[in-house]
């Protein structure tokens, strides 16, 4: 998967019961056939031939998925109208394939393959800020950027070699600014959870979460890893500050381990 796509799910009114476009499926309709209906936007990986597969059918290029003997009879009996439909989802899948690009560039996936946990971490320019630096001293012009963190369990529930549920204890983040000269921002907060948490992610589960960096440079790297450990099928979300078992576990316990947060950009021009 080299892709990474984030959609909103649409949905196209001006189809309906019209029985030549229900054989055209716009951009959105393909790439997010198989998410989660009982959540409307979510991440979905897909691989480009699914996105030039999926732009060939909004350009009406369709003998990859559909037998052109029904193609053809589709060309004949377009309308003026349909046609019209047509040239909006072309431009649409362009626009959709842009935003894709520079979301690629901002997102990195990490994975922990032994313990089935996945991160996905993406970040968007948000604005331009001022940091104080202190009496006498002046502001001093910032950027600042949010980013989302997707945390999934890919195990799966019939799989019985160990516990498959896990606890999110805590992050270490390694910020770069070139501003900073070198001076990397790191923070290592094993047991301090996120977002005042410390979620348990049974198998097929997710967490997800927005936060927040401020750079000076417009351009800046983060990266990192989660501290986690192995759950019971029981075991609940907590918040911080409640007893956590997990985090009395001496350090060299096999039930613990980290999962990384690949190297991501925050970019001002994206």
């Amino acid at each position: 998967w080299s892709i990474i796509s984030f959609f909103h799910r649409q949905t196209d009114n001006s189809r309906r019961g019209n029985n030549i476009m229900s054989h055209v499926p716009s951009l959105h309709d393909y790439l997010i056939s198989q998410t989660s209906r009982s959540n409307p936007h979510q991440y979905h990986l897909v691989n480009p031939d699914q996105l030039v597969h999926a732009v060939r059918s909004a350009f009406l290029r369709m003998n990859d998925g559909i037998p052109e003997s029904l193609a053809e009879d589709i060309r004949k009996s377009l309308t003026k109208d349909d046609i019209i439909l047509l040239h909006r989802r072309a431009i649409d899948a362009v626009r959709v394939l842009h935003e894709q690009l520079g979301l690629s560039d901002c997102t990195s996936i990490g994975v922990n393959y032994e313990r089935g946990v996945r991160v996905f971490a993406t970040s968007k320019f948000r604005s331009k800020g001022f940091l104080s630096r202190g009496a006498g001293l002046g502001r001093q012009e910032e950027h600042v950027f949010v980013y989302r963190i997707r945390v999934e369990n890919f195990n799966k529930t019939n799989c019985s070699d160990r516990p498959k549920a896990v606890r999110l204890l805590g992050r270490r983040w390694k910020i770069t600014d070139p501003a900073c000269d070198g001076d990397d921002d790191e923070i290592d907060s094993p047991g301090t959870g996120v977002v005042g948490y410390h979620p348990v992610l049974q198998p097929g589960n997710s967490f997800e979460y927005y936060s927040g960096c401020n750079i000076i440079s417009p351009f800046g790297r983060m990266e990192g890893c989660y501290y986690m450990c192995e759950a019971g099928a029981d075991d609940e979300t907590l918040r911080v500050g409640d007893e956590v078992e997990a985090l009395d576990i001496p350090k060299d316990d096999d039930r613990l381990f980290q999962t990384p947060i690949e190297s991501f950009v925050m970019d001002a021009g994206k």
